[in-house]
């Protein structure tokens, strides 16, 4: 049995110990300073303006004599922290006075862009790459640097003053780190491929049989592309990554679509991007590029959405990511035809 329950406090005061069961468990995390915009509107109106977050896993089995003990431990935690206590399974909310079914509140759906860069140097980002990002993030655009941080939601790392250090730090010590920077940006994203991030994984594992470029993904909001200055902040600074990370294909859009992080079989069809860019890989196999569009650098051609009606080309059907279902391929990867890295799938060792 699991069963998820989320406190919510005025301050950072700690609950009671959970009681201790036969065959289950009570973890209790926390406390976690939670913004108001990671705080979904139904909840906002049960929980006021407390922004501390104990989490509540119950785990194992609860036999019929300790229910009560369960039951008191949660009610006397909610009067000692002047809580509100939400159960995650059958959205009720419970405080030491009142307690009763959360109202489903109308939110506007969540439309966001993204912009994202896909380059084959894991190595160099993990030894370098990323505070190289960081501090060209700070010089061109500092609206994009990240706020907060972390390996899971609520994010609690916090970048004082502008100070990337701890953050540096921090992905060296693990690679499946989450940022946060404040509006008009969001989350970023990345999912890179070393020796690190591979360490906690089998040698064989599936995730290492196939070709993956790094990601970076930078969440969008719609009022950036409303604002000239903030746009043309917004060109500037992702011309300097395609260029720094050396990027074999990035790309900005107005709305979010499928990521194509790790497993790289082919250009995206994007029919809505706002601007891409193509590297040298693929400017040698699609020619109508290579002397085309903005050159940035010494290796790249940016293309992008402008007054005049232009918009980025869409590639040849011989370089797109081919449709399939689900997440893993079976049998073997249907890559793109014209597929212009030196990576050769080894179907024999390969684990199905």
């Amino acid at each position: 049995m699991s069963y998820d329950f989320e406190l919510y406090t005025s301050a950072s005061s700690t609950p009671a110990p959970p009681p201790e069961l036969a065959d289950g468990n009570i973890v209790l995390n926390g406390p976690y300073k939670v913004e108001e915009e990671d705080i979904s509107k139904s909840y906002l109106a049960v929980i006021g303006k407390k922004r501390w977050l104990y989490q509540i896993h119950l785990e194992g089995r609860v036999e019929h004599g300790e229910q009560g003990l369960v039951d008191d431990w949660l009610r006397n935690s909610v009067a000692a922290v002047k809580g509100v206590l939400i159960d995650l399974q059958t959205e009720t909310f419970e405080t030491s006075r009142i307690s009763g079914p959360i109202a489903s509140v109308d939110e506007a759906p969540s439309v966001k862009g993204a912009m994202s860069f896909n380059f084959q140097d894991g190595e160099g980002f993990y030894a370098h790459g990323f505070e190289t990002m960081l501090r060209v993030v700070a010089k061109i655009f500092p609206k994009a640097l990240p706020t907060r941080y972390g390996t899971y939601e609520p994010l609690q790392g916090k970048v004082e003053q502008g100070s990337y250090r701890e953050i540096v730090e921090a992905f060296q010590e693990e690679t499946d780190l989450t940022l946060k920077s404040p509006t008009p940006f969001g989350h970023i994203y990345m999912s890179i491929p070393c020796r690190k991030t591979f360490s906690r994984y089998h040698p064989r594992h599936f995730i290492r049989r196939h070709h993956m470029l790094g990601e970076v993904t930078f969440e969008l909001r719609p009022k950036l592309f409303s604002n000239p200055s903030d746009l043309a902040a917004l060109m500037r600074l992702f011309k300097a990554l395609c260029v720094e990370l050396d990027v074999v294909y990035a790309e900005i859009l107005r709305t979010e679509e499928a990521s194509t992080a790790w497993f790289w079989y082919g250009l995206p069809d994007r029919q809505t991007a706002h601007t891409i860019c193509i590297g040298p890989e693929y400017q040698s196999v699609w020619p109508e590029v290579a002397d085309a569009g903005e050159s940035v650098g010494a290796k790249h051609r940016v293309f992008t959405t402008d007054r005049f009606g232009n918009t980025p080309p869409r590639p040849p059907v011989e370089l797109l990511t081919p449709p399939k279902e689900g997440f893993e391929p079976r049998g073997k990867p249907a890559i793109a035809p014209i597929f212009p890295f030196d990576f050769r799938f080894d179907y024999d060792t390969y684990i199905w």
